[in-house]
């Protein structure tokens, strides 16, 4: 005989309004983390081209001392040909001289720039860090959050239903009596205790 396919319980209001709860938490912490995720993925970016400029910039240090000596050389040859009289290998080292200098001015304002490029890139991942471990604490903080929303969720709940469960039942509270009718219970009460039947006063 084939099973027949049990039937699922309808949600509760509880459970619906739990669900709508966590799904409305589970949304915002969705987003911070995606937030998270894309400043992090911009500093390893930002971080990732400072390195290369700084790598550039070392280059760009190592040829321009290059270039410095080898003016100083060719300016001194230029010199020792002077005083030789060699005139024609002077100016030959004049003219490498001016060369080099001309290299080195080029090489000097690529250095420039890559030295401000560097201290922008720098300066943004600075600042795309400090944002990342700002969204880090926001995410720890609404995670939190979520988990204590979640359980205070539960516990009002849970005191819903046991208010509704002793409503409804017949040890549910009565509603206390006017001081003056339970003067009058408690004398009678006393009275009849007393031997003193009832209706005696005390």
């Amino acid at each position: 005989m084939p099973l027949r396919p049990r039937r699922r319980r309808p949600a509760t209001r509880d459970a619906i309004e739990e669900a709508d709860v966590g799904a409305e938490l589970t949304r915002a912490i969705g987003e911070t983390q995606a937030r998270y995720q894309t400043l992090r993925l911009r500093a390893a970016e930002l971080m990732a081209h400072q390195k290369q400029a700084d790598a550039a910039r070392h280059r760009a240090r190592r040829a321009a001392a290059r270039l410095e000596e080898a003016i100083r050389a060719a300016l001194a040859a230029a010199e020792r040909a002077e005083r030789q009289g060699d005139t024609e290998s002077a100016a030959a080292h004049r003219a490498d001289a001016a060369r080099d200098a001309r290299r080195l001015a080029v090489t000097r304002r690529d250095l420039d720039q890559l030295d401000a490029l560097a201290r922008r890139w720098s300066g943004d991942a600075t600042a795309t860090m400090e944002a990342v471990e700002g969204h880090l604490a926001v995410l720890r903080r609404r995670l939190s959050e979520h988990q204590q929303l979640l359980a205070e969720l539960r516990q009002a709940e849970a005191r819903e239903r046991l208010n509704q469960a002793v409503a409804g039942s017949r040890w549910a509270p009565r509603p206390a009596p006017d001081l003056d009718a339970l003067r009058d219970e408690v004398r009678r009460r006393w009275a009849e205790a007393s031997g003193g039947g009832p209706g005696v006063a005390g």
